[in-house]
């Protein structure tokens, strides 16, 4: 039987038993009632098999999860992803070692001594490093990424200094890279233990503790994270306990080879996701089944049978589920009934709007708070809420976050999506000023100054800000900074890496943004470019955020206002004339019909901040903000739910009405602020503050 006979084989018996399983159980192995398939035929290519001098090398370097005994490693379906005739798959985990065994054994001398220029290492290591120091296995290394060590003696009476976690790691990636090769930093696969969630569904484990780490050495020494984690997770919590156990046979560790070929496949899709350079050798027929194959376990005969009337795919619902995992927001099928609000541009009306989703949003969001970028955008919106609703309670929660993650960044050398939650910490700064609320953000970007920075994918741009979104995370920071301590370095680097990342991404023609260089050459359907509304609001509204903080003489201002009066009006001549927002594709309405409600309020935003300013024309805009408004308040669930927020992601998707996720509201209540300001400013004020 051919290799791809066999992996059909393997997915027709995975669905068969999984179809007959019911119920759900906080289980970590399957009841007697409920045992695994037979454990197939070893189908692997045995160690000793040559490789392909002539093609470039991707070592899996790894444990048990990744090679165990005849199929039970995600290893040892790791090729049936890849076009083998482009690049040769060896599997080199070993079962049982950690970062440190592997090395003390000379397993990994006997990888590097097959390693060439152009291979590649995927890393995947720490299910063993928790263990003894010393002992009958030895295995365990020191907590961190420092230099500490530790001596101890080994059974058989020989001496060994121990180092932490991270010197191992780092040891991996210099050695990997001296030889010529690119080294991948793989997140664990996950263990079938099961808590309940604080919706008291159940929730699988989804780091081991090493998650942390991994994301800190990538950053530091600029290797690819590749994160499967959440992708495995997703489709086991999608499963439910009971049929997750059917893969862990036989402890919560170890997966049936059904298991490891699950786990294969989201290591490929992560790989997919992260734009690693592997990313080019891996089939695409393959992963698009796969997806097909989630769908299938998580579904129910009568969720197979229905049509889905919004048109998300498998690939979009993985996404919802895993924005839904980490508490962004949800979709839930049936949101209750719309709320009756006004939406005219009255400030009593705009503020009831305002304060229905900013107390909902609050309420069920402050558990979950976190720095992580759609958290920032939601930040921004709760500190302009606070003066428009003449309401501390919001700005209050923003202190007491930064005051939780003692205003440090993720990151010490942040990507621009990392650096975000900072624009709050430095307008807290810029009402009550203490040095301690500034200096890790001083330092981390001092940092980037100095020539520092994280990884960037190797297809795309390599500029800090490479994707047309990152104007809105970043630059606000960097003219806050400049704001807080007036040293012109700060608007110096911002103004630098504006304009190049416009040059890139800016259409000159059209006056919109690409989303990121893969997009250049893309089209939809019918032949047309994509532009994605939220990508243009992240960059019309990072504008308005941006100026926000620069001082009006400052040479370059007049760019930034060009620009923004350019996408204005292009933006303006793509609004829905029915709705009054604009869709996910600005260019393909028709596959993309649902209003858009994250990117609608940025674009609000951004045009109501001008007027304010005087800066767009008060009658040429005014008719838009009038049309839009009331269009995001339609948008209102009776319990304070903002819809029509599409999920994560780089370019247009599908989602349910009632999809709803936190930087969606932090937009809102960006927009709503700006919207209440609006009859304050007459045409004598306009006219007085146009020659900004």
């Amino acid at each position: 039987m051919s290799q791809k006979s066999c992996t059909l084989l393997y997915l027709a018996l995975l669905l068969l038993v999984l179809a007959s399983a019911r119920g759900a159980a906080l289980a970590q192995a399957p009841s007697a009632s409920l045992q695994p398939p037979p454990t197939p035929p070893q189908s692997s290519a045995p160690r000793a098999v040559p490789l392909n001098p002539a093609l470039p090398t991707v070592f899996i370097v790894g444990d048990s999860t990744a090679r165990n005994q005849a199929d039970l490693g995600w290893g040892d379906h790791f090729a049936h992803y890849f076009d083998t005739a482009r690049i040769n798959v060896a599997n080199r985990a070993i079962a049982g070692r950690s970062s440190r065994s592997y090395i003390r054994e000379g397993h990994w001398a006997s990888v590097l001594a097959e390693m060439k220029s152009g291979d590649y290492v995927l890393l995947q290591m720490g299910h063993n490093d928790g263990g003894d120091l010393a002992g009958p296995k030895a295995r365990g290394t020191l907590k961190g990424l420092g230099n500490e060590t530790q001596d101890v003696t080994l059974p058989g009476g020989q001496a060994e200094t121990v180092h932490t976690y991270g010197w191992y790691i780092r040891k991996y990636i210099a050695d990997t890279r001296a030889k010529g090769a690119t080294p991948l930093l793989l997140s664990l696969t996950i263990r079938n233990i099961w808590k309940p969630g604080p919706d008291g569904k159940p929730r699988i484990e989804r780091d081991m503790g090493y998650d942390a780490e991994l994301r800190q050495l990538s950053a530091e020494e600029h290797v690819p994270y590749i994160d499967m984690s959440d992708i495995e997770a997703d489709r086991l919590e999608a499963m439910g306990p009971e049929k997750t156990a059917l893969l862990f046979p036989k402890d919560h560790t170890h997966t049936s080879a059904e298991g490891a070929e699950l786990n294969a496949q989201c290591v490929a899709l992560a790989i997919q996701q992260a734009h690693s350079p592997l990313s080019v050798y891996l089939v695409p027929s393959m992963l698009k089944s796969s997806w097909q194959q989630n769908a299938a376990l998580s579904a129910t005969p009568n969720d197979q049978a229905s049509a889905n009337p919004n048109g998300i795919t498998p690939e979009e619902q993985a996404g919802i589920d895993k924005d839904t995992s980490r508490h962004f927001g949800d979709a839930p099928p049936d949101p209750g009934p719309k709320a009756n609000l006004s939406g005219s541009l009255r400030p009593a009306d705009v503020r009831a709007a305002m304060r229905k989703v900013a107390d909902w949003e609050l309420d069920r969001s402050q558990p979950y708070f976190d720095r992580i970028w759609t958290w920032s955008v939601l930040y921004a919106g709760f500190m302009a809420a606070s003066p428009a609703l003449h309401d501390n309670r919001y700005r209050d929660a923003m202190q007491s976050m930064a005051e939780q993650f003692h205003w440090e960044l993720r990151s010490p050398h942040p990507s621009a999506d990392d650096q975000s939650v900072a624009q709050t910490y430095l307008e807290l700064y810029l009402l009550k000023p203490a040095p301690d609320k500034i200096a890790p953000t001083q330092t981390a970007l001092d940092s980037l100054i100095a020539g520092a920075g994280p990884h960037i994918p190797p297809i795309q741009a390599q500029i800090p800000w490479w994707w047309c979104d990152a104007l809105f995370m970043a630059p606000p920071v960097w003219s806050r900074m400049y704001a807080a301590t007036h040293e012109q370095k700060y608007l110096d680097y911002l103004d630098k890496h504006w304009w190049q990342t416009s040059d890139l991404l800016y259409d000159t023609n059209r006056h919109l943004y690409f989303r990121d260089i893969t997009y250049l050459h893309k089209t939809d359907p019918r032949g047309n470019p994509i532009f994605w509304s939220r990508g243009e609001g992240w960059v019309m509204g990072g504008i308005a955020r941006t100026l926000d903080s620069m001082p009006s003489n400052f040479p370059d201002r007049a760019r930034y206002l060009t620009q923004l009066r350019q996408m204005a009006a292009a933006i303006a001549a793509l609004q829905d004339p029915n709705d009054g927002l604009w869709h996910s594709d600005l260019l393909d309405p028709a596959d993309y019909p649902q209003p858009e409600v994250s990117g609608s309020a940025l674009i609000t935003f951004a045009l109501a901040w001008g007027v304010n300013r005087g800066v767009l024309d008060r009658a040429t805009y005014m008719p838009v903000i009038a049309r839009a408004w009331p269009g995001l308040v339609s948008q209102i669930y009776s319990d304070g739910r903002l819809g029509n927020i599409q999920q994560t992601g780089a370019a247009p998707a599908h989602y349910l009405p009632s999809s709803s996720y936190n930087y969606g509201v932090g937009a809102f209540l960006l927009a709503g602020a700006q919207v209440v300001q609006l009859p304050q400013h007459d045409h004598h004020d306009h006219a007085r503050r146009a020659s900004r």
